[in-house]
């Protein structure tokens, strides 16, 4: 499994000669829903994914248990115990219904990772992955959006929410490696490449984009 370990200089870019010695540390959380029944026994074990590589080890989830949103992050909790009881006011509520409450909760916080949410739902049960969501905002109308090249602009839609499947143990570094990376580095990789990078099965591979990222696509198959 790779680590989340990405190193930047003062241009934002990354930095080999602190590779050894520097690190990410997140203070923020994302949102972690329950969407179905079934999903509940593996709770714990997802809510535990941890950034290992920051100053301090640190799940990257806040549990969201309840529809009405605490006034502290001491109203969330960060991990959930193996056999603890979990109950989910979100257990049948559709996606979209997550994704709404996210964003109208998080600006009325400063402790909740804004516009990117994860959903352990039905499916979660039967193969161990998780639904990452990704909202990309349009800052200001007045800019072109941003363009890379060989891609075109990326995101191709601003104001739209992205999905992106994935095995639960590689949530910290999708977290890290797309939110905390430029844009000029995680675009290319999370949008440009998000068909390339995403199986039969539906499933996005988050360490190959975190190859790409820092710029070891060859080692992801890049030709």
């Amino acid at each position: 499994m790779l680590s989340i370990k990405t190193f930047f200089d003062g241009n934002k870019r990354p930095n080999p000669s602190l590779a050894s010695t520097s690190s990410l540390y997140i203070m923020s959380a994302v949102l972690l829903f329950c969407t179905a029944e079934e999903a509940k026994p593996l709770m714990p074990k997802v809510s535990q994914v941890k950034n290992v590589n920051g100053s301090q080890s640190t799940t990257i989830f806040w549990v969201v248990e309840s529809r009405t949103c605490p006034i502290s992050a001491d109203g969330f909790k960060r991990e959930l115990q193996q056999n603890e009881p979990f109950e989910s006011e979100f257990i049948g509520a559709a996606t979209e219904e997550c994704q709404e409450w996210a964003r109208e909760k998080q600006s009325q916080t400063n402790f909740v990772e804004p516009d990117i949410i994860a959903v352990a739902d039905a499916r979660t049960a039967r193969d161990n992955t998780i639904l990452m969501c990704y909202y990309e905002e349009e800052d200001n109308p007045e800019e072109s959006p941003l363009e890379f090249p060989g891609f075109g602009a990326l995101p191709q839609r601003l104001n739209t929410w992205y999905h992106f499947r994935i095995d639960y143990e590689t949530a910290a570094l999708f977290f890290v490696n797309l939110v905390y990376c430029p844009p000029d580095m995680a675009y290319p990789a999370f949008f440009g490449r998000k068909e390339e990078l995403t199986d039969d099965n539906g499933v996005f591979d988050a360490e190959k984009a975190h190859l790409y990222v820092v710029g070891k696509g060859t080692e992801a198959g890049e030709t």
